[in-house]
């Protein structure tokens, strides 16, 4: 069956707009650094991790629960290794973040704050060191733009000793007195198993990217939009008209249609 793409436009930001260009090509990178609550952990005891992020001045991140649910949240996911369970994420209380535009503030976690989980350790894990790694997700934004969402790549080296061993001994108080004032989530929520593939359906090969080659961009652009702005860009980019914004002023370039027939 023949199938039709159009070529609307392509959204040039120009070189003025300085922020939303470093929003396309290099988003600022967070400082994650990570933190366990004791030394030594002995199997059967829950133990605490923490990660400290710190931002570039004048960044804040979306909360793990923006109020605007087409917001790019903040994730921690711990890939918990045979004997450890996740028994609660902790992230701290958002901070309310006015932006231009917005109906109603963001919620948002500014320039340093603490991110972290409970472990609980089954009594089988033998002594010796346990890696257990970890991601955070985030989106850097400022108080015009969002970056491109990053992903840091982290995790905590636990150091497991026999069950009668004495008690390790507690680390870095000021990280985890400011992970209790946070909140508590709950276990991450698991994810549910994928469907089971008809027999009569085709395997699909995921390496497969030809089907892309029937789509075209239509139009880019980066940061935040108001309402009018965002309307006026699809409307352009469906109409096959190229946005060149510079610090005064926008113009507007036919670039025409080209339909392609598979």
């Amino acid at each position: 069956m023949p199938a039709r793409t159009i070529l609307a436009g392509t959204i040039v930001l120009a070189a003025a707009s300085v922020s939303s260009s470093y929003a396309q090509t290099r988003p600022p990178e967070a400082t994650v650094t990570p933190f366990v609550e004791s030394d030594a952990v002995r199997p059967g005891s829950p133990v605490r991790v923490a990660l400290t992020v710190g931002l570039p001045e004048g960044l804040h991140v979306q909360s793990d629960k923006p109020r605007d649910p087409s917001l790019i949240p903040t994730a921690l996911t711990i890939d918990a290794p045979a004997g450890v369970k996740v028994t609660q994420l902790v992230f701290p209380h958002p901070t309310d973040f006015a932006q231009e535009g917005q109906p109603q503030p963001l919620a948002v976690f500014e320039r340093e704050f603490v991110v972290g989980a409970e472990l609980e350790l089954d009594t089988s894990l033998a002594p010796g060191e346990l890696a257990i790694p970890a991601t955070l997700r985030y989106q850097a934004c400022n108080d015009k733009v969002c970056f491109r969402p990053t992903t840091a790549t982290t995790g905590w080296t636990l150091s497991i000793v026999p069950v009668t061993a004495k008690p390790g001994t507690p680390a870095h108080r000021d990280v985890f007195t400011r992970l209790t004032a946070g909140r508590r989530t709950g276990p991450p929520i698991a994810r549910s198993a994928d469907p089971v593939p008809s027999r009569s359906a085709a395997p699909v090969d995921p390496r497969d990217f030809s089907k892309l080659d029937r789509f075209a961009v239509a139009g880019t652009t980066g940061g935040y939009l108001k309402t009018q702005a965002f309307l006026e860009f699809i409307h352009d980019a469906e109409q096959g008209i190229a946005r060149i914004e510079g610090r005064h002023a926008v113009e507007k370039n036919r670039v025409g249609f080209r339909e392609d027939r598979r």
